[in-house]
């Protein structure tokens, strides 16, 4: 769950109805979370408000792997998208949108762009 407190995870349950519950595992705490992404199992990308990075999480590490400069300059991510047709070998590309513009985020060799 991506909130203006961190990044938190749950497990999800189905007894029937679906009960979630709150696990001990959260990152970026205290931080205002615009976008988290799985995008492939146990990894996750994320973005930040008031910060220029695009951050990388491997769950099984229970760390963040990976810090990206977003390259447009923009402290104020408005959200992110995985790319229609995502691969993470063939097409491993996400967009940012930020108050400055359009960035494009290589998930496989962490890399970020400027489109515009």
């Amino acid at each position: 769950m991506a909130c203006s407190n961190g990044l938190f995870f749950a497990t999800v349950v189905d007894l029937g109805d679906y009960r979630m519950s709150m696990t001990d595992e959260v990152y970026l705490k205290g931080q205002d979370i615009k976008a988290a992404i799985e995008y492939k199992r146990d990894f996750v990308v994320t973005c930040i408000d008031m910060d220029l990075n695009i951050y990388i999480i491997d769950r099984k590490q229970k760390a963040i792997v990976k810090t990206i400069e977003n390259p447009s300059g923009s402290d104020r991510p408005l959200c992110m998208k995985l790319i229609p047709s995502f691969d993470v070998e063939k097409m491993p590309f996400a967009l940012v949108r930020d108050q400055e513009g359009l960035t494009l985020v290589n998930l496989k060799n962490p890399s970020a762009y400027k489109l515009f």
